[in-house]
């Protein structure tokens, strides 16, 4: 595996370097048309990797902003060199400052779920042959199933569908919990994973009662926007592969992964991963 990457890593920052992180009008028109929900959506994706992977890419860089670790290459390529220290000691306040206010979050809300932690992961459903019933350790890695990569993502501690296979299934469902806040996410990554807060077990989507899709390389907050809604009322969350939603469902690759899920009252900013969070225990 170190040979691989060692082989590799001189192509991956050329490619880096090359790259136009400016939008093209019709990669805007994508990334707008992706901000609607699923049966909204009127503009059809690219299917040629070439094409669809920078626009993932740039879509990505437009949802998290500075706290994305290409930020300094995308946002703050004309600033100058004293602009740019200065920007860098401002993110690294603002970022811990957010990442208290985070933690502040999550002690105080109705319902708070850390995957990363074995003991929470016990008290959750699991179903289908893409999940272990072990917390997967940072540093996992998800095989590649074709082309010429070896792998397809390195993760952070969290539950992954897709480590051996994207075309497993999997299904991931909390305890419930009487629902009190005024908002509530999940924090999930993948492929056309299926992201929901069930109430009464109530199984179709509609209405009152949608679905969120996991369409990211990178872990995000996924709001769960209908939480307010169905205060005081039974509710839990689940995720689920595509093939394996109870209504809707389809056939193809699909994976998700999952780290947290929040309700309560403060809204949690993403914090994504900086680049200064990257370098800083770098000799």
């Amino acid at each position: 595996m170190a040979d691989y990457w060692l082989e590799n890593v001189d192509s991956a920052l050329e490619t880096l370097a090359a790259f136009a992180f400016a939008q093209s009008e019709q990669e805007a028109k994508w990334i707008a048309d992706l901000k609607q929900p699923l049966r909204k959506r009127k503009e059809k994706l690219p299917t040629d990797p070439a094409l669809l992977s920078p626009l993932m890419l740039k879509r990505e860089l437009e949802q998290i902003g500075d706290y994305h670790p290409f930020a300094p290459l995308s946002l703050w390529e004309d600033k100058t060199a004293d602009e740019l220290s200065a920007e860098w000691n401002r993110q690294i306040e603002q970022h811990r400052e957010d990442s208290e206010n985070a933690e502040k979050a999550k002690r105080n809300a109705t319902f708070y779920a850390d995957l990363r932690k074995q003991k929470t992961l016990d008290a959750w459903s699991l179903e289908g042959n893409g999940l272990d019933a072990k917390v997967s350790p940072a540093g996992s890695f998800a095989i590649a199933g074709e082309g010429s990569q070896a792998i397809t993502g390195i993760y952070p501690a969290g539950v992954y569908s897709n480590l051996l296979s994207d075309k497993h299934s999997a299904t991931l469902v909390s305890p419930n919990h009487i629902a009190k806040g005024k908002w509530s996410a999940m924090r999930a990554i993948g492929l056309n994973g299926a992201v929901r807060m069930s109430v009464r077990q109530y199984p179709l989507e509609q209405g009152l009662h949608p679905y969120e899709n996991t369409e990211t390389g990178m872990m995000q907050w996924l709001p769960l926007i209908k939480y307010p809604f169905w205060n005081d009322e039974q509710v839990h969350f689940q995720i689920s592969t595509a093939a394996d939603k109870p209504v809707k469902n389809t056939e193809g690759r699909s994976w998700f992964g999952v780290t947290e899920v929040i309700g309560g009252d403060l809204i949690i900013k993403e914090l994504g991963a900086p680049l200064y969070s990257v370098l800083e225990n770098t000799p």
